[in-house]
């Protein structure tokens, strides 16, 4: 069962992909997973904790940064990834 950030991660692989370097669509599919996805699952996206990392192995440096309402999200070139793990 695909969860939605995996089925989010897949379309923005392929809007990639399939653009050739033109970031419009990649632009256009995050606006459209705010739009619908988070209104239709009544989720709130708390967008001044929301980062973009770029993982870009073409080697291109023209990256705008994405906003979301009016808001942009910032680029970081790292991270740390956190979780638990629980077992019984």
């Amino acid at each position: 069962m695909m969860t939605l950030l995996d089925e989010f991660s897949a379309i923005l692989a392929r809007s990639k992909k399939d653009s050739d370097s033109d970031l419009s669509d990649y632009h256009a599919e995050i606006q459209r997973f705010v739009n619908n996805c988070c209104v239709v699952n009544h989720l709130v996206l708390n967008i001044k904790k929301t980062e973009e990392i770029i993982l870009d192995f073409g080697g291109e440096d023209d990256h705008r940064p994405v906003v979301i309402h009016n808001e942009t999200i910032s680029q970081v070139s790292s991270y740390i990834l956190v979780f638990v793990l629980t077992a019984h």
